[in-house]
């Protein structure tokens, strides 16, 4: 039966030197799938035999954790025993002494054993087949509850997006009917002259250069969401912020918003980040302008096919190919010649922004973790799944489109969790012991080669995205996951 594979035996002849028989006949006996009892007038007489090994073999017998067989190897008094109910071997519980050949009694015996070995392999493989069925089952039916969650979840997105666009078009009919309605009223109430008067002051004026610090700001408004500690959404508002729209030229455009002045607490909070973060420390930033959306690929090469300052610069680096895509793949350096070019066709010193600059602009007032509260949703943020935090929706799996997700933070600035890894100006250290409290770039001492990055990417977990959350890589590392925006501060 061994050589067949069919069992592999232990008895307490195997127990080595030194060993505690007591326990390896115990723990070899819970082991066993088959119990053979080799029943003689000695293991009868036998205290140990008998009301310890033999009385656990029978209690798992009953259990249906083991086979006990009792093996009648001599005449004896065996049926007065505990397991006189079980069948024995050989057959009619002749004891092998009494054969005439023994060896046609152990060839009986084996034969039983085999019989016993054949049930209950057929028994385990008859299970293992019904838990196959039964994992496969349950399989299907989470793969059809996940299918028909899709399936609820794309249905809910279409009808949301239904009910925007209808409520859009109602907005855009009462802008209509405003505008008709005020332009009537203009008519009634000016007089020929006057309206001629008006247009050759506005001729006038459109004809007269702006100087630089009095920029043609325009408004816009945006939706600011807050969403609570499961990444529900808890509130709506709308607001407005004032930006200025930098021309590149072939009706591409970089629109710079207005972020006012102030001061706020830098780092992380204790329970919250990691030593990097820390000290929190209070820090006073001057007003400036920030784009509204990463680079765009777009923009990227609208710069690109400008002089050039100090470096080529691939026009076409991306991984993920689209115009309106933040432009990645791009390392500080490529980041910094952009912005040596833009300044000198725009005559405005344009730069990478301080990481103090970058986190007050995230925050945008807010002392949450994220702009939007403790938790943030897929449904509104570009990063990866991660069972460790509130996080809800799907995985992207690639850059999305700047503004994809249509709501920003409470200065108008989108995308500033997730997307891509943004370049700042700062290089790297350690933590924020000894840091400018002024907003501006701490460029001495720390790792030279290493510079900073904030507000995660498409790849990282939502928990990297944090408005503290400090990152690194060195100066001329390129990676499908970082672009930058830029920063223009009034002289």
């Amino acid at each position: 039966l061994q050589r067949e594979g069919k069992i592999n035996t232990w008895q307490d002849r195997q127990i080595e030197a030194g060993a505690e028989w007591a326990t390896e006949i115990k723990a070899n006996l819970e082991k066993a799938d088959i119990v053979l009892l080799l029943i003689t007038r000695h293991f009868l007489a036998s205290d140990y035999c008998y009301e310890t090994e033999m009385q656990r073999a029978v209690e798992r017998h009953h259990e249906g954790t083991a086979r006990v067989i009792p093996i009648i190897l001599e005449a004896c008094s065996w049926k007065y025993s505990n397991f006189r109910h079980l069948q024995v071997l050989p057959k009619d519980g002749k004891p092998v002494t009494s054969w005439d050949r023994k060896a046609e009694a152990f060839f009986d015996v084996e034969e039983g054993i085999r019989r016993v070995v054949d049930a209950l392999n057929a028994e385990r493989q008859a299970e293992a087949a019904r838990a196959r069925e039964a994992e496969e089952l349950k399989q299907q039916q989470e793969e059809a509850a996940r299918l028909e969650r899709e399936r609820q979840e794309r249905e809910r997105l279409a009808a949301e997006q239904r009910q925007r666009e209808a409520e859009a078009q109602r907005q855009e009919q009462e802008r209509l009917e405003r505008e008709r309605l005020a332009a009537e009223q203009r008519q009634r109430e000016q007089a020929e002259a006057q309206r001629h008067e008006q247009e050759r002051q506005q001729q006038a004026a459109r004809k007269t250069p702006l100087p630089q610090l009095n920029l043609p700001l325009k408004t816009f408004e945006f939706e600011v969401v807050t969403l609570d500690s499961q990444g529900q959404e808890a509130s709506r508002k709308r607001k407005q912020a004032k930006y200025f729209s930098e021309d590149l030229g072939n009706d591409t455009w970089l629109d710079m918003v207005a972020i006012p002045g102030g001061n706020f607490l830098m780092g992380s909070p204790r329970g919250e980040g990691d030593s990097d973060e820390k000290p929190q420390h209070r820090v006073t930033v001057n007003p400036f302008y920030l784009g509204k959306y990463e680079v765009t690929q777009a923009q990227w090469k609208a710069v690109a096919a400008m002089p050039q300052i100090a470096r080529d610069i691939n026009p076409d680096p991306s991984r993920f190919k689209g115009a309106m895509r933040p432009v990645e793949k791009v390392s500080w350096d490529d980041a910094v010649e952009f912005c040596q070019r833009l300044s000198r066709y725009t005559n405005r010193q344009y730069r990478l922004p301080s990481e103090a600059e970058w986190e007050y602009a995230c925050r945008a007032g807010t002392t949450t973790p994220f702009h939007f509260g403790p938790a943030i949703s897929r449904e509104i943020v570009n990063c990866k799944r991660n069972l460790g935090m509130a996080i809800i929706g799907l995985f992207a799996g690639e850059t999305t489109e700047v503004g994809s997700y249509k709501v920003a933070n409470a200065f108008g600035l989108y995308d500033m969790h997730g997307n891509v890894w943004e370049w700042c100006q700062d290089v790297w250290h350690g933590s924020y012991e000894g840091a400018p409290t002024d907003g501006s770039a701490w460029m001495e001492g720390g790792d030279q080669t290493g510079r900073v990055l904030r507000g995660g990417s498409w790849i990282y977990h939502p928990g990297f995205c944090r408005s503290a959350y400090r990152y690194r890589f060195s100066r001329d590392d390129v990676y499908s996951y970082v672009g930058f925006r830029v920063v223009w501060v009034p002289a």
